[in-house]
């Protein structure tokens, strides 16, 4: 019943009298006490406005909790995809992810369920191709009066009978004005959070700026819960000496995003069950339309566009300038 209260405590009135509230009037001729309806219309209003808010409201502290947690935890068994490519002298390559995917080490099923896709890859490459495909789009992004390189990196799965299985999942990489990496946002992930993670170097200049972190934060780069309450910020990542591609951890049943942290950090896999090599791709300039195409593939499509377009980092508390340490060093992509 309460649907059908209004937010205003004069229509809230009108609407008691009609549900029945003037039937003393009507068997005893005196007119009731107009104060108590007031009274019960207000106690409504404020019980409507105050359900209003919890359906809205930003997810419970434990939530973010567990998400903090999570980000360092172990990953237990997982498939480790690596690039095939070894030359360093591309920026695809070198800031290429090792994406490691936590499986059922006694489950062959869920292994193959959480390969790579290689046909849908190559259906949108064109040709068939044996190897697992990840794409990549260098992007730039203005931040600040600051253009800084930006590289994203896209793969697809194949199909799953899990509901909370994510058919798509990627990572763009976001560098400094000195060349390092310095902000990981993540594609995808479960319940339409927005996951993204920046460089100790970066945390630390941001504390420096804004002078400490926001209420319900516990990084000095996380927005307020007000302006962005889907995105968190898991980890920092402890900054790399020289420039290379994350570690990229995934859930086993989701596919949703377990951590990133830098290859010079403390590895969280316990086994490795499998290494596959993927083939790093340009993304095809007609990708959405092919996907569009496809089963199931309008949604996918549409999740791809808007995180090319829009960028969760944009959001962040970031000081300037937006710079590194020193110039960068280069290295084999596969060390």
């Amino acid at each position: 019943m309460l649907r059908y209260f209004s937010a205003s405590p004069r229509e809230n009135v009108y609407l008691l009298r009609s549900l029945g509230f003037t039937r003393s009037r009507m068997k005893t001729g005196r007119r009731p006490h107009s104060w108590w309806l007031v009274i019960a219309g207000v106690l409504l209003t404020l019980g409507i406005f105050c359900g209003c808010l919890s359906a809205g409201a930003e997810p419970p502290q434990a939530t973010f909790e567990s998400i903090y947690s999570r980000a360092t935890n172990k990953a237990g068994a997982v498939i480790l995809y690596k690039p095939l490519s070894q030359d360093a002298r591309h920026l695809e390559t070198l800031l290429a992810p090792f994406i490691l995917q936590s499986v059922d080490p006694a489950s062959t099923q869920t292994n193959d369920a959480n390969l790579l896709q290689t046909d849908f890859g190559a259906t949108l490459a064109g040709a068939t191709n044996p190897q697992p495909i990840v794409y990549f789009r260098a992007q730039t992004w203005t931040n600040t009066g600051t253009v800084c390189t930006q590289m994203l990196y896209l793969w697809l799965y194949a199909p799953s009978a899990s509901p909370e299985a994510l058919p798509v999942q990627g990572l763009r990489v976001t560098l400094d004005t000195n060349g390092f990496p310095v902000i990981w946002e993540v594609l995808a992930a479960p319940q339409n959070r927005q996951e993204v993670y920046v460089a100790g170097s970066l945390e630390h200049a941001s504390l420096q700026h804004f002078g400490g972190r926001l209420p319900g934060r516990r990084f000095a780069v996380e927005p307020s819960l007000q302006l962005a309450p889907r995105l968190i910020m898991p980890a920092v990542v402890e900054d790399s000496p020289v420039v290379f591609g994350p570690m990229f951890y995934l859930e086993p049943r989701t596919r949703g995003p377990h951590a990133v942290i830098c290859r010079c950090m403390p590895a969280l896999a316990t086994q490795i069950v499998q290494t596959v090599y993927y083939d790093l791709q340009p993304w095809p300039e007609n990708a959405l339309k092919v996907l569009e195409q496809m089963p199931k593939g309008k949604a996918i499509a549409r999740q791809i566009e808007d995180f090319i377009q829009h960028r969760p980092a944009a959001q962040l508390r970031l000081p300037p300038p937006f710079e590194s340490r020193t110039v960068p060093q280069r290295v084999d992509a596969n060390k």
